[in-house]
């Protein structure tokens, strides 16, 4: 009446077959959901420290422009201005489209933002939010430009009173003319390669 230990084997090699017949789940699939859920919540929380910086601003939610300064640097970069503004719950947000393709980061009120864009050749491009208007406040990109990368403050200053909402009647103007021209050459071409266009010359 005592208490000892054994070891036991299982041996599989002596299964047959069709012994078992279990569905083992997808570990890589599994695994893949689960960084998925992890990367969602990492962007839910850079949401909501960058909501937490962006200013306020009575302006219905959807895109607008705005004119924006930007001082500091060497001068070498410079940034597009106008520039859209997007406003989401009431938050002002701002996209900063740089004029070279070497800002891989940029930092604004503690927060680092990666690029949106990625297309290789392709401008750096970051929405970040705008913590104030009409003063400017300090924000870092990150050049690769150098030998090294290389972390460099600049000042921006975005100017309310120069938003204006979002039109594409620019876009529809040229889209206009473009049909203009192909309708135009389209008639050209079916005048001088028809029978009709023969008869006439």
């Amino acid at each position: 009446e005592m208490w000892y230990d054994r070891n036991l084997l299982v041996r599989a090699d002596s299964l047959p077959q069709d012994a078992v017949n279990v569905k083992l789940p997808d570990y890589e699939e599994l695994e893949k959901a689960a960084q998925d859920k992890r990367i969602a919540a990492m962007q839910k929380e850079q949401e909501e420290k960058l909501a937490a910086i962006a200013a306020p601003v009575d302006l219905h939610d959807g895109s607008y422009t705005i004119e924006v300064d930007m001082t500091g640097g060497s001068g070498k970069a410079s940034i597009t201005s106008p520039t859209t503004l997007t406003v989401i719950d009431g938050k002002a947000y701002a996209t900063v489209l740089w004029s070279s393709p070497n800002y891989d980061y940029m930092i604004v009120g503690g927060e680092k933002i990666e690029p949106r864009n990625v297309k290789e050749g392709s401008n750096s491009s970051f929405l970040i939010p705008i913590e104030k208007f009409d003063e400017p406040f300090k924000v870092i990109g990150d050049t690769t430009a150098m030998s090294t990368p290389h972390e460099i403050e600049y000042e921006l200053t975005f100017h309310q009173d120069t938003v204006k909402k979002y039109s594409t009647k620019s876009w529809l103007l040229m889209i206009a003319s473009l049909l203009i021209v192909l309708a135009g050459v389209f008639c050209f071409y079916w005048f001088w390669h028809t029978d009709f266009g023969r008869k006439k010359r």
